[in-house]
């Protein structure tokens, strides 16, 4: 039967392809409700069946019509509608028209839709154009039967430079590298023997079991010049948002591409932080949502802990009136300083992998307790405050991200 609503992650549209029976553009004409399988207090799940007008199809028999079956769940609740699960999921109804991507039940000989979560793509018509013509192509590259996987790596470079299917081809590239990874790591766990008796491999096949997330190939077949267009992805990404952040007294809530710097962390994540830094420094601080979004972007980059600290330290006083007044430590009130040309503008290469950095152990000094009169100890472990305003604030939390950054930056220099 079809997958559940938040059993998994949705299925990329690669994965979608390739379990599928039949691939249509259609839309939804009419619908029934075929019987009740589960009632609740709160509602009841039940079996629908939904018919089909096709205007193309991408794979499988050609059929003017056909139907699939989906349960749903109807709520008893009268301001909720039969469209809406208890999970807040909206489900294809009349009118809906997209992709539809749909397997034939071995026992029931029903189609259902091959995931429950992605298979069906409500789309525009521009939209449903770029993903007809990007089936199209995995069509052939499918039945082509030689040198898939570079032609199928090119496809899913294609798919991320593209906003409307950027995802799919992310889901399926990130997935390779984690393949990669495991693999590395299994292959250092060997013994010198089991390195020896090698079983030779079974040849990659693009079919109902294929996924890129057990096909580690991908990642090592990327090139260079693929990986440069991936990045730019990711550059013209960061300037979108920086155009829409440049309104400070904006009110859309913009967050890092999280899946795009995780996947271009694998290969560039040094220069791109570099990059990205150079955006905050050259913004203006009184932009606190620009300087929120800049330093949650690189600490995502270096992935080290203080710049998440300090960041989300910065995201916290955004909230507040910048004129309201807050206790800081006296000792974290810095006399102001510069960073140093060096640590900021170290030249690091892009193409080398950084390992990340890893905090210098401090010696632990064991202390002989002292009695003290409770009074007199409530007094000595109290630190001297200064009262500053939120917008001081953030100006010295913001002189710390710069510091930390340079330290991590300075660190990677001298560990190339």
């Amino acid at each position: 039967s079809a997958k559940r609503c938040g059993a998994e992650i949705p299925d990329s549209l690669l994965t979608l392809y390739l379990e599928s029976d039949l691939v249509v553009v259609a839309s939804i004409k009419s619908e029934k409700v075929l019987k009740i399988t589960d009632e609740y207090e709160y509602g009841k799940y039940l079996d629908v069946e939904k018919s089909l007008e096709i205007s193309d199809t991408l794979k499988g028999r050609d059929l003017d019509s056909v139907t699939f079956n989906i349960s749903e769940f109807k709520s008893k609740n009268p301001e909720n509608t039969a469209e809406y699960s208890e999970e807040g999921e909206v489900y294809p109804k009349v009118g809906d028209k997209g992709l539809f991507f749909l397997t034939k039940n071995a026992e029931t000989n029903f189609y259902e839709l091959a995931d429950y979560s992605s298979g069906m793509k409500k789309l525009k018509d521009a939209e449903l154009d770029v993903y007809e013509k990007r089936i199209k192509e995995l069509k052939q590259i499918v039945a082509a039967k030689k040198n898939q996987l570079p032609k199928l790596t090119e496809w899913l470079v294609r798919l991320t430079e593209e906003p409307i299917t950027r995802t799919e081809g992310i889901i399926d590239l990130e997935g390779s590298f984690m393949a990669l990874e495991y693999a590395l790591e299994e292959e250092q766990a060997k013994t010198a023997e089991e390195k020896e008796n090698v079983t030779p491999k079974e040849p990659i096949l693009l079919d109902k079991n294929f996924r890129a997330d057990n096909t580690p190939e991908i990642a090592k077949l990327l090139t260079d010049s693929q990986k440069q267009r991936l990045s730019n992805v990711f550059l013209l990404s960061i300037n979108e948002h920086l155009m829409k952040l440049n309104d400070a007294g904006g009110e859309e809530e913009i967050t890092p591409d999280y899946e795009l710097i995780s996947l271009t962390k694998h290969w560039d994540k040094t220069y791109l932080a570099m990059t990205s830094f150079a955006f905050l420094q050259n913004t203006d601080s009184s932009n606190g949502r620009k300087v929120s979004y800049l330093m949650s972007v690189v600490a995502l980059f270096l992935d080290d802990e203080k710049l998440y600290e300090i960041s989300g330290n910065y995201a916290s006083a955004l909230s507040e009136d910048e004129n309201a007044l807050t206790e800081v430590p006296e000792e974290e009130v810095p006399v102001p300083e510069t960073i140093s040309e060096s640590e900021i503008s170290a030249e690091v290469e892009t193409s080398v992998e950084i390992q990340k950095v890893e905090e210098v152990s401090q010696p632990i000094v064991e202390e002989t307790p002292v009695k003290m009169e409770q009074g007199n100890l409530d007094e000595s472990t109290k630190k001297p405050v200064e009262e500053i305003t939120y917008k001081q604030y953030k100006e010295i939390i913001l002189l710390k991200f710069n510091r930390q950054y340079g330290t991590i930056i300075s660190q990677i220099s001298a560990s190339k």
